[in-house]
């Protein structure tokens, strides 16, 4: 079976290189993947992660 984690792993140099907001949120609800672009529209600096957190406790 292949895990979520796997391929945000494998995809997610490819998903750097688009140049649209790509944010991956689990079924708890918890941020597993959150790409530049993204991070550029929040105006957030990309070194505080949101990986591993809630959407509203950012």
């Amino acid at each position: 079976m292949i895990k979520l984690s796997n391929l945000i792993n494998s995809f997610g140099p490819f998903f750097e290189l688009l140049d649209v907001p790509i944010a991956i949120i689990n079924t708890q609800g918890v941020y597993l993947y959150y790409n530049d672009a993204s991070a550029q529209i929040d105006q957030i600096p990309k070194k505080r992660s949101f990986r591993g957190k809630y959407p509203l406790a950012i």
